[in-house]
C-alpha cells in the first residue's frame, strides 16, 4: 500500500499482490493496476485528483471514486494524458458517505482522457448513491437517472424498435448493478433530453444520432466503431 502526495516518477509503476495507491498528485510513465493479483485504486484525499501519464488498469484492480457533489473539488478525478486501458474482471466502485444524489442528466467527469484514447470496459460497476446512475465510458462519466430505475430509464427513453435496439447496443454491461455505455455523449443526451421535459426531446435525440443505421449494430461493430467515438451524428459539435 502507498499514498502518493507529489509526484511518483517512474517508467512503470505497478499496483498488485493486494496492495493500493491513494492520493493526489502526479505519477509518470504507465501506472499498471491489477493483473495476475489484486491491486486498488483510490485517488484523492477525500476526494482528490490523480494525474496518470497512461492507465491500465488490469483484471483483478479496484478503482474506488468517491463522489460527495458535483461542484470540482467534490469529487474524485483521474486525468489521464496517455491511454486508458480497462480489462475484464476490473471493477470500478462509485463511493458516496454523504446524502449527495446526481439528478437525472447531471454528469461528473470521474475520467478525463482524450478522445479516442479509451479502450475496453470494467467487470463490473456499483454504485453506494441511493439513486440510480449509469457509467459513460466513452466520456469518463457517471451520469444520474434521478428517480428513474436503469429499467425505467431505458423503457421510458427508447420508444421505438430502433431506440430500443441501439440502446441495447449501446450498452455493454449492466455487472455490478450500474450500466455502462459507449457510444460518444448519446446516453448524456438522452438523460438531459429526459430532464428538461419536453415533449418529443427524447425522440429527438434518438433521432440525431440516426437509429436506424445502428438497429443492426453487432459486436463487432460496435467495439470497432462506437467505442472510442465520443459523439454520434448530429452530436458532432455537441457539448
Amino acid at each position: 500500500a502507498g499514498t502518493i502526495g507529489g509526484t511518483l516518477a517512474s517508467t512503470t509503476t505497478n499496483i498488485n499482490g493486494g496492495g493500493t495507491l491513494s492520493g493526489v498528485g502526479n505519477v509518470t510513465g504507465t501506472m499498471n493496476v491489477g493483473g495476475a493479483t489484486a491491486g486498488s485504486l483510490r485517488p484523492g484525499n477525500s476526494p482528490g485528483t490523480l494525474n496518470v501519464a497512461n492507465l491500465n488498469l488490469g483484471n483483478l484492480s479496484t478503482t474506488v471514486m468517491e463522489i460527495e457533489g458535483a461542484n470540482s473539488g467534490s469529487f474524485d478525478r483521474i486525468n489521464v494524458s496517455g491511454s486508458l486501458d480497462i480489462q475484464g474482471t476490473s471493477s470500478l466502485v462509485i463511493a458516496n458517505s454523504n446524502t449527495f444524489e446526481l439528478a437525472l442528466g447531471e454528469k461528473v467527469s470521474i475520467f478525463a482522457f482524450q478522445p479516442g484514447s479509451v479502450k475496453g470496459q470494467f467487470g463490473s460497476v456499483s454504485s453506494q448513491f441511493g439513486r440510480s446512475v449509469v457509467y459513460n465510458l466513452a466520456t469518463g462519466s457517471v451520469v444520474g437517472l434521478g428517480a428513474l430505475t436503469q429499467a425505467q430509464f431505458e423503457a421510458t427513453a427508447a420508444i421505438t424498435a430502433n431506440d430500443k435496439a441501439m440502446m441495447n447496443a449501446l450498452r455493454v454491461s449492466s455487472s455490478g448493478g450500474v450500466s455502462q455505455y459507449y457510444g460518444g455523449r448519446f446516453v448524456e443526451h438522452v438523460t438531459a433530453a429526459l430532464a428538461s421535459g419536453t415533449q418529443g426531446a427524447a425522440p429527438a435525440a434518438f433521432a440525431k444520432a440516426s437509429p436506424e443505421i445502428y438497429a443492426g449494430v453487432g459486436d463487432h461493430l460496435k467495439l470497432s466503431t462506437l467505442d472510442n467515438r465520443r459523439d454520434l451524428g448530429a452530436y458532432e459539435s455537441g457539448g
